[in-house]
């Protein structure tokens, strides 16, 4: 399985079949499907069942389950025995396992310090084979200003399906500073990711239309609320908030304080599950 197989469209139903039968990139897909909430739902004890069953036969599965334990252990050895799995992925040069080390230095999980020139090295590393490492770099690169790679690399990852870059590369789009944003293509490559489940995509369209960005359509507010009710449920917490003021105010929904009262809460709630990796 080439790295970038997993971001092949999830088919939920033939993937648990493939799964079932044993097969590495199906239950690969499964797993980050139910990590990011491609698979209609966050599930971590779904995305750590499927990531074991490749582990055995699969490095990039073994960094991915390292990861969880890393980034989501509740106690230090457990944090310890993730960063060891990443540890062997990356010795054995597996890309995802560079990826996924790279973004425990660039953050500081798993007990490590940050370390940003480390992360940026694995990244690099990695880039030729996964898309995921495009992105990250491509993030570090806008951040000290150099757009013309940034873009180069959100441009190669989104051609592979990666939904971080997606979004990354429809924000450029939309920056204000630019004589001429390009709305059209911003709106494009959202969708793209919403087809995906993405739950940041999901609320990015949904501003789009709730803000009239590019011109008002015909119920955009209804279509707002129903783009930020999505990522909502897939426990994006800016998303949580949208969806409760749109309650609050009766805005593309029926007015309702007590919807608006769960919402809220779920918005101070802490978030999980993919807003640790983006």
């Amino acid at each position: 399985m080439k790295p970038d197989d997993l971001f092949v469209p999830l088919v939920l139903e033939q993937d648990v079949a493939g799964a079932n039968r044993g097969d590495v990139a199906s239950a690969l897909r499964l797993g980050y499907g139910y990590l990011t909430g491609s698979a209609g739902v966050i599930d971590l004890a779904r995305a750590r069942l499927n990531f074991g069953l490749a582990a055995p036969r699969s490095s990039a599965a073994s960094a991915w389950l390292g990861y969880l334990d890393a980034t989501l252990g509740s106690d230090p050895e457990t944090n310890q025995r993730g960063i060891g799995r990443l540890q062997q992925a990356v010795d054995l040069g597996d890309p995802v396992g560079q990826t996924l080390m790279g973004r425990i230095y660039e953050k500081g999980r798993g007990g490590c310090r940050k370390d940003r020139q480390a992360a940026a090295a694995l990244y690099t590393a990695a880039s030729a084979e996964f898309a995921l490492a495009k992105t990250f770099l491509g993030q570090m690169l806008l951040g000290r200003g150099n757009f013309r790679d940034a873009i180069r690399l959100f441009k190669d990852a989104s051609a592979a399906g990666e939904v971080g870059s997606m979004v990354s590369l429809a924000s450029l789009y939309l920056r204000e500073r630019l004589k001429k944003p390009n709305i059209i293509g911003a709106k494009r490559l959202l969708r793209a990711a919403v087809a995906r489940n993405d739950r940041v995509a999901l609320f990015r369209l949904g501003v789009i239309y709730r803000d009239g960005i590019g011109g008002s359509a015909p119920g955009a507010d209804h279509r707002a609320f129903n783009l930020f009710h999505r990522s909502a449920r897939l426990g994006y917490r800016p998303a949580c908030t949208a969806t409760a003021r749109c309650y609050a105010l009766g805005s593309g929904a029926p007015r309702s304080e007590k919807a608006a009262r769960f919402w809220w809460g779920r918005s101070a709630a802490r978030s999980t599950g993919q807003a640790k990796l983006r």
